[in-house]
């Protein structure tokens, strides 16, 4: 796993925020060592 100091990449609730202006789907999940981010515009 990397680790980075804060302020990086746009963030997940800037992503959602843009999802729901164009009226999208965000969804998220997790399992063991794998993080899944879809996003349908």
């Amino acid at each position: 796993m990397i680790e980075r100091g804060d302020h990086h990449g746009i963030g997940l609730l800037n992503v959602k925020a843009v999802v729901d202006k164009y009226g999208g789907d965000m969804v998220l999940s997790c399992d063991e060592n794998e993080f899944k981010a879809v996003v349908i515009l």
